[in-house]
């Protein structure tokens, strides 16, 4: 992958996150992303994060349900290193 389309799908799933409300196709979305950037783990890692924050964050605002987190949290099948410094 070049770093145009790695810097596409960065964009696509910022521009979710940048969302007040995160719907489910949203979320697919962000796995779409985190699927074709699995070859970069750092930021495969990152977005994944992200992606598990904004769901927390709409937990925590009364606004997700169970079918949401559910969805997210399919991003851990996705295979790539997972590391922190």
């Amino acid at each position: 992958m070049d770093y145009q389309e790695r810097r596409r799908l960065d964009s696509l799933a910022d521009e979710v996150f940048g969302k007040e409300v995160i719907t489910l196709d949203d979320v697919r979305v962000v796995l779409d992303c985190i699927k074709q950037l699995a070859g970069d783990d750092e930021v495969a890692h990152s977005i994944e994060d992200q992606l598990h924050q904004a769901v927390l964050r709409m937990f925590a605002n009364g606004v997700a349900n169970a079918s949401l987190a559910q969805t997210a949290l399919l991003s851990l099948k996705i295979e790539f290193e997972r590391w922190c410094a």
